[in-house]
């Protein structure tokens, strides 16, 4: 379902589509890390990095992605 979202998304970027996404978000100090929950607009999707941008500036690396919605 994510990758289905990610395509969709992909075909929908000049629109700059809202999204609700919830990631991990890995801790660079420790093992282990915690979940966000973001809504916000994407701006760009990288298949060569495996990333997609927020409007805010945050990168989510697709692995990390748990839930992604369309809004």
């Amino acid at each position: 379902a994510i990758d289905a979202c990610l395509r969709q998304l992909q075909q929908e970027l000049a629109l700059q589509p809202k999204v609700l996404v919830q990631f991990f978000c890995p801790d660079g100090r420790k093992n282990g890390g915690s979940f966000e929950l973001r809504r916000d607009r994407v701006v760009k999707i990288d298949k060569i990095s495996q990333t997609m941008t927020l409007q805010s500036g945050e990168q989510v690396k697709f692995r990390h992605i748990v839930q992604l919605m369309r809004e």
